[in-house]
């Protein structure tokens, strides 16, 4: 899987200055297959089976692989022409680096199917050949290690390389909006500058006009201030009015404040009655209260004697009619047996 330039691995391998995790895992098999133990089985078997991948993949795809420079800024990645962009950054993508990049691919896809076909079109190896059978397998087992390795960089900087368009994109479409926010920016500057200028220009023809606006407006206060003089006079002369009838008012008031006074007087007496009304009304209330109790309890006193007498003479009529029931079961007793002595002493006779 591609590591994306937003994911913990990546920052976590830019913050200890490193490539990213799947790069260095495919160097590592890359070096492990190229080790003189593995090249020891090239110099055996035929050279139709070595891939030269360190003209085709190795050297085109280290110019496109994360470096480290010495400035912890950026992580910046490396072209064939010797120019550097920022790798996390930058959002632009070097044309001679894609075009390195495809080129790499391209011959890696024809070598992987080639040796593919090769190793379809091998003859079957005999119980005398295992030994060489083996270091052979070995062999190929390292270059497809090899293929899978550089096949997981093609998929991390395709990734990279479409993460880096899209923002590359996004980028130009924002720097459009910000041209066209500007240029309107401009055109309304242009028009506040001339809309000031012939302001200017306006103010120096509407002065003269301004001055004999303000004549006119002095003449008419001091009309206005003739008016509200006497206006003045006028309200002193109602106040005189209200101030007598103020006084009128006074007087008014403190006759009715003893005529409140009375008032409350006899609102205190009526309420002193209507306390000894009501005291008189609770007590009357409280004695008819108990004779209804009482008269309630003879009732009910009464009423549980008669019903205790019901109860006792339903049972004596219980009693009576079990004894009834009694009886005439004995009469009937008797009369079978005194049938059946009458036709015993028949039928003896």
């Amino acid at each position: 899987m591609a590591i994306e330039p937003s994911s913990g691995a990546f920052i976590e391998a830019k913050a200890e200055r490193k490539e990213p995790i799947g790069v260095r895992q495919a160097d590592k098999i890359y070096t492990f297959c190229r080790s003189p133990d593995m090249n020891r089985f090239d110099e055996d078997t035929n050279s139709t089976f070595e891939l030269k991948k360190e003209t085709t993949f190795k050297s085109p795809l280290q110019h496109c692989v994360a470096m480290q420079s010495d400035d912890d800024s950026c992580d910046r990645l490396d072209t064939e022409d010797g120019q550097f962009f920022d790798a996390v950054e930058s959002p632009i993508l070097p044309e001679s680096c894609s075009s390195v990049y495809d080129s790499a691919v391209d011959s890696a896809a024809a070598q992987f199917a080639q040796c593919s076909m090769k190793l379809k079109e091998l003859p079957e190896i005999s119980s005398d050949e295992n030994s060489l059978s083996s270091g052979v397998t070995a062999n190929l087992k390292c270059k497809q290690l090899e293929l899978e390795a550089l096949f997981l960089k093609n998929k991390e900087l395709s990734v990279r390389r479409e993460i880096l368009q899209k923002e590359k994109a996004a980028v130009l479409k924002e720097s459009e909006a910000l041209d066209k926010q500007i240029a309107e920016m401009k055109i309304v500057v242009a028009d506040y500058e001339t809309a000031f200028e012939a302001q200017q220009e306006n103010e120096f023809l509407i002065s003269d006009e301004k001055l004999e606006e303000v004549r006119a407006e002095r003449n008419e206060l001091r009309n206005d201030l003739q008016i509200a003089e006497n206006a003045i006079s006028n309200l002193q002369k109602v106040y005189d009015r209200l101030r007598k009838s103020v006084d009128q008012m006074r007087q008014n008031e403190l006759l009715l404040n003893s005529a409140i006074d009375d008032c409350r007087s006899k609102y205190r007496e009526s309420e002193e009655r209507f306390v000894q009304f009501t005291a008189y009304a609770n007590n009357e209330i409280e004695e008819a209260e108990k004779k209804a109790k009482e008269e309630t309890a003879m009732k009910e006193a009464t009423l549980l004697e008669l019903r205790m007498k019901c109860k006792f003479l339903q049972l004596q009529m219980e009693t009576l009619e079990k004894t009834r029931h009694r009886k005439n079961e004995e009469i009937r007793e008797l009369t079978l047996i005194c049938n059946s002595l009458l036709k015993n002493t028949s039928l003896e006779e």
